[in-house]
Parts: structure tokens; sequence; C-alpha cells
């Protein structure tokens, strides 16, 4: 099996920190790396460096406050970034075992790559809960035959046009309370204009059962080849009893990863969320924590009390589950904070400092 060294990286985020409830595995992913045999080859040599760049370590990719999973990510790599034939296909399929996310990445040709049987070892991996694929761009351009392919995708290449487009958030009725449609767009702007190289597609996704459209374009600025009018370029289906889909049309060139922070972030989102993590979280109860002398208990729906029964210096701070500060309180002996302007139904990251001992808990308002 062609499988690069695996790489690891541990978030320190204080999500990481008090995802205790997980099992204590990171997130693991495979990039695949071929296109068919007779297929335009996208520059995924030099994209694939910054994706993994990325997924190991977010921050250096400049990515603002993600989700960090309490056990971090490891990446793996299969294909030789050209032109591959069906053993690639194969070793991708020998490596799904050891794998939640599978990325593909910008596989133009992807259905040549795969015998017969190692098409149904793909299907039957994806058809897993806990199993995810991240696909971009050229993955949809694809001249073989594998009807599932299509099925799971949605939709499939026709044409491209270059330039600058608008890109918006989809704003379709319930949308945007769907909590799938957030994870996946979190931190992104619900309009921006992005420049790369924007497909149409033969079909209609939003027509598809299953799937759920993230992002449309703006026909009106830029000049697509085959205009769609309603124009979604990245879409999700998150069936409840088996793995995750996502794809965007975007993602043509590695100077797009580098210059073009909502490809990376959507992306980036894309591959915690196919992977089905949820930080742990608790309810919040009235009880106390006898080695800091820490008390929680509500103070209506959208307030929150914290209770330090300590001599001394302590620091009170609540996070947010991106792992942003979003308030603190310092105090002095036996005292109490409460923290209003909290969201109902909305979870956070509790941080409790007493002589060096810290209390750390995720809490959610009911």
């Amino acid at each position: 099996m062609n499988c690069k060294a695996r790489e690891f990286w541990l978030g320190t985020s204080v999500v990481a920190m008090l995802a205790t409830g997980l099992a204590a595995a990171p997130i693991r992913v495979v990039i695949f790396n071929t296109c068919g045999p007779d297929s335009f080859v996208h520059p995924i040599a030099q994209q694939t460096p910054l994706i993994k760049k990325m997924l190991l370590n977010p921050a250096a990719a400049n990515l603002q406050n993600p989700v960090i999973p309490s056990e971090g990510i490891t990446v793996d790599s299969v294909g030789a970034a050209t032109h591959g034939g069906t053993e690639d296909g194969h070793n991708l399929v020998l490596a799904l075992p050891t794998h939640d996310v599978v990325i593909c990445a910008n596989n133009t040709d992807f259905s040549k790559l795969f015998t017969a049987t190692d098409q149904q070892a793909f299907q039957a991996w994806i058809a897993k809960k806990g199993h995810g694929v991240v696909a971009f761009h050229g993955a949809s351009d694809d001249n073989g035959i594998w009807p599932w392919k299509l099925t799971l995708f949605g939709a499939k290449f026709t044409s491209h046009a270059s330039g600058n487009a608008m890109v918006l958030a989809d704003s379709a009725s319930g949308t945007a309370a769907d909590a799938n449609f957030q994870a996946i767009n979190a931190g992104l702007a619900k309009s921006i204009t992005v420049n790369d190289e924007w497909y149409s597609f033969q079909s209609q996704p939003r027509n598809v059962p299953g799937i759920h459209v993230l992002s449309t374009l703006d026909e009106k600025t830029y000049n697509p080849v085959d205009k769609m009018g309603d124009h979604p370029i990245s879409w999700y289906r998150a069936p409840q009893d088996s793995g995750r889909f996502y794809y965007t049309g975007a993602g043509h060139d590695w100077t797009y990863f580098r210059d073009t922070y909502w490809l990376r972030r959507q992306i980036y989102n894309a591959v915690v969320w196919a992977s089905g993590y949820t930080p742990a979280v608790t309810a919040v109860e009235t009880r106390s924590d006898a080695r800091t002398g820490t008390r929680f208990e509500h103070a209506g729906e959208s307030a929150l009390t914290i209770s330090v029964d300590r001599d001394g210096a302590h620091l009170v701070e609540v996070y947010g589950l991106d792992g942003k500060l979003l308030a603190w309180q310092r105090g002095a002996g036996k005292q109490s904070h409460t923290f209003t302007n909290l969201r109902p139904n909305s979870a956070y990251a509790i941080l409790v400092s007493t002589h060096g001992e810290k209390t750390r808990r995720l809490v959610k308002l009911d």
C-alpha cells in the first residue's frame, strides 16, 4: 500500500482539553491524489501539502477559531498526484479500514480508478456511520461508468468559467437553522467574492433527494458557459444511518487554497464534520467540584452562575466551542460570578482556576 508516513497534530484548544467523554482517537484522514488514466491533471502535488498543513495545524493556515478535535487529526495520502489506474483505487480501498474521512482531491475520472470489486468495497465503507467523503472540484468531472458515484455526488461537471464570482451562503427556507449547515459554514461570511474556475453541472443538485446546498454562485457576477440560474457550488449529504458527504466545485488550482480563506475554511470544517466529530457536552447541573470548591448552576435560561468557595484569588473564564474566549471575571475568596447574555440550547466551555487547580467542564444551557 502506498501510504505516506502518517503525521499527527494534537489540538490544545479549550474544547480539546474538555472533551474528555470522547474515545481517545484522532480523526484519521486519507487524501486520494490520483486522476484517471486519460484525464486532465490538476496541480494535486502542490495542493496536498497545503491541505495537510491546514488539517494538522489550522492556526498555521490562519483559520480563525476553528473547532479542533480533542485528539487531533492524522493525515495520510495515497497516489502519485498524476495519472493512475485501478492499482491506485485498490490502494485507497486497502487504506479505508484505518481511516474515517477520504478527501477526493481533484480526482478527475474518479470512477476509472476502481475495479468493480473495489467500487463495492468503497460503497460499503461510506455506508457505515462515522465515515465521510470530502470531495472538491475535479472529482465531479468523470467520464467513468459508476452510477452509484454519480448518485453520491448528486451532479456531474459540464463546463467551467474562470474569474471572480460572488459566493453566497444558501438562503433557502430552513437552511440556516440546520446544524450541519452551521457546522460546515462556521466562520464564513454570508457573501464573499472568490476567484476560481467555477463549474456548472449537467443537472440541478438541489433537486436530488438527500442533497443540502451550502453555497451558491451569483451568476450576475461572472459569465458561466452554462447558466444554471440557481447555481449551487457546495453541498452535503448527512444521512442518519450511514456516512456523510461534502462536495465543492471550487479548488481548481493550488494557489486558490493558498489565497482563498473561504475555500480553506469550508473544506476544513467539512473534514471535521464528515468524521461525525462532536465535542462531548454535559447538561448544566447544580453541583459542586470539591477539589476546587466550584459550583455551577442555572441563573435563568440565558445565564450561568459559577460560585467559588475557596480562599485566595481565582479566575473564571467562559469559552465557546470554537475556543474563543467570550467572558471572564476575576475574584478572591468565596464569591459567585454570573454570566448573562448566553444562548439557550448552546454549549460552553468553563474554566475555573484557583491556587493552580483548574476545573474544566463543558456545559449546556437547556
